[in-house]
């Protein structure tokens, strides 16, 4: 695996394995390459993707292109300095676990985490291998304290040179860099709004089997299928991670979206060169925020002042 460096290959340069800690590799918590691959072109790279998404999870095509360009922009998420986490929500049976899982097996450095891992290890999970956290079931009660330090992490991991500072066991501060791409699966939203307005969601719902093709048990080719795509990617970070940018032609393409929206959406612009795309984009998450606005509380309040004043008014 070629992991240590975050530039293009070079002929002065030696690429060393990701050393294995505590067997974490080995038992499969965080997934690595197994070489860098040939793709072609991004377009193909893009449709071996799609389809992998469309042969393991039922969901609609918008959805499926955003999964895509997530899972792509992840491996060069250190060309950002804001992220959009994605999330898949939904009650028990609704898919939710089966797409992050998806989503996550061909993501960058995918660590696998639970809703139950203490936010020690999520801090030290995200230091050592710098890659893409998947919590499947995060589900936190608020007022745990176990959810005030998740919420750390969740709200600081957004942004670049934003840290969460600890103290050792000698009470000396120490820093942890969050920043990295994060896939959630979850039964309800985050208490937070903060960290809610950092949230791609998807909604999932419990419904009849439509499409016999998906399988209820994963193939034993999925490991495989999934591990081919890691090493194309790999190839394409190398490839294009100089080239991957924000520029004002990228946030152009976002025009009529509030400044957050614009700011979490823009890493996924700019790793798709697809027109349409861009415009569904604009338009789902316009509809997203218009139906947010609708029902804030200051959205509530004002229904009923107005609802008074027509009261008074007869």
């Amino acid at each position: 695996e070629i992991l240590t460096s975050d530039c293009l290959p070079s002929d002065d340069l030696l690429y060393m394995p990701r050393e294995a800690v505590n067997g974490l590799i080995e038992k499969g918590v965080v997934l690595l390459p197994s070489a860098a691959a040939e793709y072609g072109s991004t377009a193909n790279l893009v449709s071996c993707i799609l389809r992998f998404i469309h042969r393991y999870c039922d969901v609609p095509p918008f959805w499926e292109s955003l999964i895509c360009a997530y899972v792509t922009m992840t491996w060069v998420f250190d060309r950002f300095s804001a992220l959009p986490y994605l999330r898949f929500l939904g009650e028990f049976q609704s898919g939710k676990s089966r797409l992050a899982l998806a989503a996550s097996v061909i993501a960058f450095r995918a660590s696998f985490i639970s809703g139950a891992t203490s936010p020690a290890a999520l801090y030290r999970m995200i230091q050592i291998f710098r890659g893409t956290i998947t919590v499947d079931e995060a589900d936190y009660n608020g007022s745990s304290e176990l959810w005030s330090e998740v919420a750390k992490v969740f709200n600081a991991g957004y942004m670049r040179n934003n840290p969460v500072l600890k103290c050792d066991s000698d009470n000396l501060p120490e820093s942890f860099d969050v920043f990295c791409p994060k896939i959630l699966s979850a039964r309800k939203r985050f208490a937070d709004q903060a960290t809610e307005s950092r949230c791609l969601t998807m909604l999932t719902y419990q419904k009849p089997r439509i499409r016999s093709d998906i399988t209820l048990q994963l193939p034993p080719t999925f490991g495989a299928e999934a591990r081919e795509i890691r090493n194309m990617l790999l190839l394409w970070r190398f490839r294009n991670w100089r080239r991957i940018t924000i520029d004002q032609s990228v946030e152009k393409k976002l025009t009529g979206l509030e400044p957050r929206l614009i700011q979490i959406l823009s890493p996924i612009v700019a790793v798709s060169d697809d027109p349409e795309f861009h415009h569904e984009l604009v338009s789902y998450f316009g509809r997203y925020a218009a139906e947010q606005r609708a029902d804030s509380p200051q959205a509530l309040m004002v229904d009923a002042i107005r609802l008074l004043e027509i009261g008074r008014a007869h």
